[in-house]
């Protein structure tokens, strides 16, 4: 071939004739250490065991023959100027075979890179730029007193969470982009955000983790950083079944749906509890709990998660709206109301309380958006149980419109205040409060709902099997069991595959017994779809609440806290929610008629 290559300390050059070669070798160009090779697929050889090798040591020669070295006088004087030999001239561009064709290639390429860069940067930050919260100037406007955002967050977070691995979630928020703050997943919050653990406290003004708002599809280039959302064809399993065509997802946009309340009480309560697995414990369970909440109730009809009698933990948490609407939405679950059951009076003397402090409007009021999500709960479900109770149904839909009015109108979610960029946790309850809402009979406008949808596909993963806290998180089992109750209540039918396979993930991974607010949403969930994986999970989370439960002393019928965010909400908190897990049975009929199992 006789193209040779040269290969020094210097680099690699080539190629060269062999003329050449020998030229730059005995010009000393080439250094005696250099290596050689014939052609590019040939094995480079030391310069000195190669065909121009005559006349030059090798390197072992040259170690034997140090002690001969020749006397200073004998060396060439410093002043005598050592001529250098001309390099060679540059070969056919044709026949060289360098990293670059051109000499300024590496220049090219360098600023396509940076511009590349560049541009992907500054699409990454419009995608991430936060939404500035807009609080408009109406009556139902939420106003902070302080001009603070206020916000306590119940649940767990990723990093607490050792289910997630279980899910396929990754260690560090989102594949590609991790939040800026060690958060990773504050869920249920309420009252005022000073009782925030140390690392999820946010300033005045500032959300916790900043949550990029969805792009309006077609519309702009940053759709490129978006979750792909399935087809229809994806979305429906393929396999045939013999269920009504009704199940299958509808041509028009799924709807909100409505719960039957109508299991709660009498003969109905009772079948209810046989055929969705109740037991004689787990309503022994209910009891000495409604007992333990009816024993600290407030004069003023009201809860505190601070003041919780003797040997119970007390929350740090100051938002009595909030504990008293948890405490009566147990109350009402088993099928207490203001008119009806044997603790009706309790009912009354809260939704009392509820009344007069929701009664001058909301705009002067510091709660956040998890409180009034609670509260429009407790009214709804109360005017649905009692259709005579129009003061309560009025209030529901003062409260229902308010949050319809504080959804964040680019991304569809919520989150503290209104209109910010949401998180998965508060929207999840605010998704509960238009359900009860419309299951009273209330209107809740299309918009909400398709926003509702759209804020649900920028967090889920896999086609809407797993679900993270904020867009750009990773997808954790709490927040995915609060994204598929979610898409429950959306209209999401029982044969939607991501449906399908994220509960037979929540069920095989079973409950959690430090995380009660997981439970609380995969009860609701898993219950709703019916079949084997609730029976599977059902079998595990019964005994466990129930053998939780304490059952000695002054806080008998209630739960010690287990919840890594339950020393916010206290004793009341975790009491509340493992309640209304025990009062699934009844409290909502399932949604789904179970059909055939799709393989």
């Amino acid at each position: 071939m006789d193209q040779w290559y040269c290969r020094s300390e210097k680099g690699e050059t080539g190629p060269f004739s062999r003329d050449e070669i020998r030229y730059l070798v005995n010009s000393g160009v080439i250094p005696p250490t250099a290596e050689l090779r014939d052609g590019l697929n040939s094995a480079w050889i030391h310069l000195t065991d190669s065909p121009f090798a005559s006349g030059i040591e090798s390197p072992r020669q040259r170690r034997a023959s140090v002690i001969d070295v020749k006397p200073v006088s004998d060396l060439p004087s410093v002043e005598t100027p050592i001529p250098q030999p001309a390099l060679p001239k540059t070969l056919p561009e044709a026949n060289r075979v360098t990293r670059f064709r051109n000499p300024n290639d590496w220049l090219a390429g360098l600023v396509v890179t940076a511009l590349i860069l560049l541009i992907a940067a500054v699409l990454l930050w419009l995608w991430r730029r936060p939404v500035s919260p807009g609080v408009g100037g109406s009556e139902s406007t939420l106003a902070m007193a302080d001009g603070s955002e206020t916000g306590v967050d119940f649940a767990t977070t990723t990093g607490t969470d050792s289910n997630a691995a279980d899910l396929g979630a990754p260690e560090a928020e989102g594949d590609t982009v991790v939040a800026e703050d060690t958060i990773e997943e504050p869920v249920a919050a309420v009252g005022n955000d000073s009782a925030l653990p140390s690392n999820e406290e946010m300033p005045p003004g500032k959300d916790v983790v900043e949550s990029a708002s969805v792009p309006e599809p077609q519309k702009t280039s940053e759709d490129a950083f978006r979750i792909r959302l399935p087809t229809r064809e994806e979305m429906v399993d393929s396999t045939p079944d013999s269920r009504p065509a009704a199940n299958k997802i509808p041509d028009d946009p799924p709807e909100l749906q409505t719960s039957n309340l109508s299991g709660r009480s009498g003969e109905a309560k009772e079948v209810a509890l046989r055929n969705s697995g109740g037991s004689v414990e787990s309503e022994k369970a209910v009891a000495l709990a409604l007992q333990w909440l009816k024993s600290i109730q407030q004069r003023d009809g009201s809860w505190s998660f601070q003041q919780v009698g003797r040997e119970a933990k007390n929350g740090s948490l100051d938002s009595p709206l909030a504990a008293t609407s948890l405490a009566v939405l147990c109350f009402l679950g088993a099928g207490n109301t203001t008119k009806s059951g044997p603790e009706k009076e309790v009912v009354q003397r809260a939704f009392d309380f509820l009344s007069e402090h929701i009664r001058d409007g909301l705009s002067r009021r510091s709660d956040t958006m998890y409180v009034y999500a609670l509260v429009t709960m407790a009214f709804a479900e109360l005017a649905a149980m009692e259709p005579s109770e129009v003061d309560a149904k009025r209030s529901a839909q003062k409260l229902l419109s308010f949050i319809e009015e504080s959804q964040d109108p680019h991304g569809g979610g919520w989150r503290y205040s209104p209109r910010q960029a949401g998180d998965l946790s508060v929207t999840g309850w605010q998704i509960m409060a238009l359900q009860s809402g419309k299951t009273c009979g209330l209107s809740v406008p299309d918009k909400t709902v398709t926003q509702s949808h759209r804020f649900l596909d920028s967090t889920s993963f896999g086609s809407g099997t797993q679900y993270s806290y904020t867009p750009g998180n990773a997808p954790s089992p709490c927040m995915t069991s609060v994204g598929l109750l979610s898409r429950i209540y959306l209209g999401w039918p029982r044969n939607t595959k991501p449906l399908r396979d994220g509960l037979q993930q929540l069920s095989d991974t079973g409950p959690d017994p430090n995380n009660i607010y997981l439970n609380y949403y995969a009860t609701l969930a898993l219950h709703h779809y019916g079949g084997e994986p609730w029976n599977t999970w059902n079998e595990r989370l019964r005994p466990q609440l129930i053998n939780s439960q304490i059952a000695r002393g002054a806080a008998t019928g209630s739960w010690a806290v287990t919840d890594p965010h339950g020393h916010a909400g206290g004793q009341i908190y975790q009491t509340c929610l493992s309640v209304l897990s025990l009062e699934v049975y009844y409290r909502y009929l399932p949604m789904f008629n179970e059909g055939p199992e799709v393989p």
